[in-house]
C-alpha cells in the first residue's frame, strides 16, 4: 500500500510538472500572439514583433460624406514588417488612394480633399494615385507587462512625388483586468510638405519665367493629433471598445497659422487568431468642431454657433478604417 502512495503521489507531481509547463507554454505563446496585433483601429500599442518575426499588414481607410452630393476617398497601405529586436520593429509600406467627388462642396462644384486644383469643378473627378512609400521605426522603452506603464516612440518619414512628410509619434499603453483591457494613448506631429497640381502665375520676368506661366508650388503643413481609446476582450479572440481622435492643423509651420480643431469618435472590433487578424473601427466627425481661419469658418457646418463640423479640404462626415495583419 505504502508503494502504491508513493507511486500515485510520484504519478500525480509528473502530471502538475506537465500542466504547468503546459499552461506557462500558453501564456507566453499568448503574449507572442498578441504582439503586432492591431487592436486599435486608429492608435498604435507598444507591443512590437518579437526578434526575427515577420507580419504583412493591409489597411483600407476611407473618408465619406462632403456638404452635398457624392464624396469618397479611398487610402490603401501595403505593409511589411519586421521584429529586429524584441523591443525594435522596422517596417516598410506603400501608399495609394482612389478618390471620387462630385458636387460635393457647398456651393455644389466638385472639389475637396486630393481632389488637385486643376480639376474642372463642373465635372465628377475619379482617379487612383500612388502617395508614397514610408519607412516605419518602433522601439519601446518600456513594456505594459512589466512596467507601470508602456511607452514606445515612432518615427516615420514618407516620400512621394507630391508629398514629403515626417511623422514621429509619443506611444503610451496601460493594461488593466489581467491584460482583458487595455488603454492606449497616442501623441502625433506630422511635417508635411505637399506639391500642389494648380500652379501659381508669374507675374514679372525678374523670377526668371516669363509672365503668364505658371509654376509648380509645394505648401508646408503641420497636423498635430492625438488618439486614446479603450478595448475589452469580451471572447476568446474578440476584443471590442471605443476610439476618440483630435486633429488640428498648421497651415505653415508657424504655430501662429492654425486653421481647425476637429474631432472624431467611435466604435472598434478586433479579432485575432494565431496568425492572422482582422480590425474594423469606424469614427463619426462631433458636431465640435472649432474653425480658426476664414477658409474653415466657410467650410463648416455650423450646429452650435462658433462650431460643427468641418468639411471642405481636410475632414468629411465619417471616417471607415480595416486593417489586416498576417504574421509568418
Amino acid at each position: 500500500m505504502k508503494v502504491l502512495f508513493q507511486n500515485l503521489h510520484k504519478e500525480w507531481l509528473g502530471i502538475c510538472r506537465r500542466m504547468s509547463f503546459l499552461i506557462l507554454g500558453i501564456s507566453l505563446f499568448s503574449q507572442q500572439a498578441m504582439a503586432g496585433e492591431g487592436i486599435f483601429g486608429r492608435s498604435y500599442l507598444t507591443d512590437t514583433l518579437p526578434k526575427g518575426k515577420w507580419e504583412v499588414e493591409q489597411t483600407y481607410w476611407g473618408k465619406y460624406g462632403n456638404f452635398h452630393g457624392s464624396y469618397a476617398n479611398s487610402h490603401y497601405r501595403t505593409e511589411v514588417e519586421y521584429g529586429v529586436t524584441d523591443r525594435f520593429q522596422e517596417a516598410i509600406y506603400v501608399n495609394y488612394r482612389h478618390t471620387y467627388a462630385n458636387k460635393d462642396m457647398r456651393d455644389g462644384t466638385t472639389g475637396g480633399h486630393d481632389v488637385p486644383e486643376n480639376a474642372s469643378p463642373d465635372k465628377p473627378y475619379n482617379a487612383l494615385a500612388f502617395e508614397t512609400i514610408s519607412f516605419e521605426s518602433i522601439y519601446r522603452l518600456l513594456s505594459p507587462y512589466k512596467d507601470p506603464i508602456g511607452l514606445a516612440l515612432y518615427l516615420e518619414p514618407g516620400f512621394g512625388p507630391n508629398k514629403i512628410e515626417i511623422e514621429p509619434k509619443l506611444i503610451l499603453q496601460k493594461n488593466f483586468l489581467e491584460d482583458r483591457l487595455i488603454w492606449a494613448f497616442n501623441l502625433t506631429w506630422e511635417l508635411e510638405w505637399e506639391r500642389q497640381t494648380g500652379g501659381v502665375e508669374i507675374e514679372s520676368e525678374s523670377e526668371g519665367e516669363e509672365p503668364g506661366l505658371t509654376k509648380k508650388r509645394w505648401t508646408k503643413e503641420t497636423e498635430f493629433e492625438t488618439s486614446t481609446g479603450l478595448m475589452y476582450r469580451f471572447a476568446r479572440k474578440w476584443w471590442g471598445g471605443l476610439e476618440f481622435r483630435h486633429h488640428s492643423e498648421i497651415g505653415s509651420f508657424n504655430p501662429k497659422d492654425i486653421e481647425h480643431f476637429a474631432f472624431f469618435a467611435g466604435p472598434t472590433i478586433h479579432y485575432g487568431g494565431q496568425r492572422f487578424w482582422i480590425t474594423a473601427n469606424v469614427l463619426l466627425q462631433l458636431p465640435f468642431g472649432v474653425p480658426i481661419n476664414e477658409e474653415n469658418q466657410e467650410n463648416t457646418e455650423k450646429d452650435f454657433g462658433s462650431v460643427g463640423r468641418i468639411f471642405g479640404d481636410e475632414h468629411h462626415k465619417v471616417e471607415v478604417r480595416v486593417k489586416m495583419g498576417y504574421a509568418f
